[in-house]
C-alpha cells in the first residue's frame, strides 16, 4: 500500500524516471514495479543489485527484538543498532553497508542521474547508508 501510495502521489506531482534501481529482494522489486505502474512508466524495467539489499544483520537476523535482547541484553543491540563501526556478530556495521553500496552507486546510479531522475527502492539502513554517501 505505501508503495502504491508513493506511485499516486508521485504522479499527481507528475514526476518522471528515466531510470530505476532496485535491491535483489523481492519485497524492493515488487515495490518498484507498484510505483513505476502508479506513474504511468510500466515499461522502465527496475535494474537489480545485491549491493542495495539490506544490512546483513548477521546472528540477529530472523531473532524478533525479545529475543536478541534476551540473548545479548539491550545495550549491545542498541549499540549494533546505532553505532557505524560496530556490527553484531556475524554481521555488517553500517560502515560495512556504505562500503558495498558506494561502488553501486558511484559506478551506477551516479551516472544515470545525468540524464535525469531515478528512482531506487531498497532497505532502511541500505538506504541510509546511501544518503551518507551523496
Amino acid at each position: 500500500m505505501e508503495a502504491e501510495t508513493a506511485g499516486r502521489r508521485l504522479a499527481e506531482r507528475r514526476w518522471r524516471f528515466s531510470a530505476a534501481f532496485t535491491s535483489t529482494l523481492t519485497r524492493a522489486v515488487v515495490s518498484g514495479r507498484l510505483i513505476l505502474d502508479a506513474l504511468g512508466q510500466p515499461g522502465l524495467v527496475p535494474q537489480r543489485f545485491a549491493a542495495l539489499v539490506e544490512r546483513d544483520y548477521g546472528d540477529l537476523s530472523g531473532l524478533d527484538k525479545i529475543a536478541a535482547v534476551a540473548r545479548w541484553g539491550a545495550e549491545r543491540i542498541e549499540t549494533w543498532s546505532r553505532s557505524y563501526a560496530e556490527a553484531p556478530p556475524n554481521g555488517e556495521s553500517l560502515r560495512d553497508t556504505v562500503s558495498r553500496i558506494v561502488p553501486c552507486y558511484l559506478r551506477t546510479i551516479q551516472p544515470a542521474v545525468m540524464g535525469g531522475d531515478v528512482l531506487v527502492v531498497a532497505h532502511g539502513k541500505c538506504l541510509r547508508a546511501l544518503v551518507m554517501a551523496l
